[in-house]
């Protein structure tokens, strides 16, 4: 699904890849990611059914003439780059929890977990 830019990879492979492996001030380029229509359509349905994301021909008098990926899903193709290409299967746990009702299980993001949003 995803490819690297560029031939500079981290000194370590990302199955063997430790902390010190990072270097302060480093940068790479890790990736491309193509989204045909369908794949754009398909989330924003599910998750941000605005017609910009959903309506072809909507989006298509739109200002952007067409349609385009919801943030929500640019924001996810991001993070499949960022975990195939940078963080370490060995070293990496889980990040924070997202917020949980205070009946719910105190897991984040499992099966049946009720999340919700703060603002």
């Amino acid at each position: 699904m995803t490819g690297l830019l560029g031939e500079v990879d981290l000194p370590a492979p990302v199955s063997d890849r430790w902390f010190e492996d990072y270097m302060p001030g480093s940068v790479y380029e890790f990736g491309y990611a193509s989204l045909s229509q369908t794949e754009i359509v398909a989330f924003a349905r599910h998750y941000d059914p605005q017609s910009i994301h959903t309506d072809p021909a909507w989006s298509a008098t739109g200002p952007f003439n067409g349609l385009i990926a919801s943030g929500v899903h640019t924001i996810a193709v991001c993070m499949r780059l960022y975990v195939d290409h940078y963080i370490s299967r060995v070293a990496s746990l889980a990040s924070a929890r997202a917020t949980r009702r205070p009946t719910e299980h105190p897991r984040h993001g499992h099966r049946g977990a009720c999340l919700a949003l703060q603002t």
